[in-house]
């Protein structure tokens, strides 16, 4: 992404807390609903809200311009300042606690789930600093993303992802950038709609999702729901995760 793009964000709830609901609801796996949620209905909840582009992990000091408008990338004060907050009113005292997030929420969880164990969250302006499994002749970019995030989380984790992730698809696998032609364009709105080969280039997408997934089943204490909805953060919704048809174990 560049500086226009985040000019643009900016107008949206997404990028500015000017543009944010006032009030949040909890739903999904976070709803207040017994009946629908029995596990955390009665826990206490923090939703962060998500505003910085690159979930929480910038530290930059410099200002950049993009047409006279300000930016600054430092989603990681904003982390510390929760953090600081939520332990002054009672967080330093729990005896359990989940950090959870999806989309970038989810990528929130894999950079900061050690320093939300250890709450002592250590800002850095240097991405190997901050994820010590980057190495030397990687690309720092390369570092933000989950496959290389979680090899050095030391956190017991639990993975929730569809293998066919509506967003990745949309966005990763075919963006209307590469598809001049909208070859893709109703297969990416409806999968029903995609012919055999799209659906076989889908399967090679679910399969690669799997493989990256598969060095991770030998870690202490994880574990991972991966199913074949065609979706994106489906435990944050009502719809997709209470409804007769969302998938089940153990008719959970």
């Amino acid at each position: 992404r560049n500086l226009t793009w985040c000019a643009q964000r900016k107008e949206t709830n997404l990028g500015s807390s000017d543009h944010m609901e006032r009030r949040a609801e909890f739903v999904g796996i976070l709803s207040d609903d017994e009946l629908q949620n029995p596990d955390f209905y009665n826990w206490n909840k923090v939703k962060v809200r998500y505003c910085d582009g690159a979930s929480f992990s910038g530290n930059v000091e410099e200002e950049f311009q993009e047409d006279g408008t300000p930016f600054f990338f430092r989603g990681q004060r904003i982390w510390e300042a929760v953090m600081s907050e939520l332990l002054s009113k009672g967080l330093s005292r729990a005896k359990e606690a989940f950090l959870t997030g999806c989309s970038a929420g989810g990528l929130s969880t894999y950079i900061h789930c050690d320093d939300f164990r250890a709450l002592v969250p250590k800002a850095s302006t240097d991405l190997r600093k901050k994820f010590t499994h980057c190495s030397s002749d990687m690309e720092p970019g390369q570092c933000i993303f989950p496959r290389e995030v979680a090899k050095g989380i030391h956190t017991p984790m639990f993975i929730l992802n569809p293998a066919y992730d509506v967003w990745q698809v949309e966005h990763v696998l075919s963006p209307e950038g590469s598809d001049p032609e909208h070859l893709w364009q109703n297969c990416r709105l409806d999968i029903t709609k995609c012919d055999s080969k799209q659906l076989e280039t889908l399967q090679g997408f679910r399969k690669e999702l799997l493989d990256a997934l598969s060095e991770f089943k030998k870690k202490k204490d994880w574990g991972m729901f991966i199913n074949s909805c065609y979706i994106h953060c489906q435990s944050m919704n009502s719809l997709t995760w209470h409804s007769p048809s969302a998938p089940r174990i153990n008719n959970k």
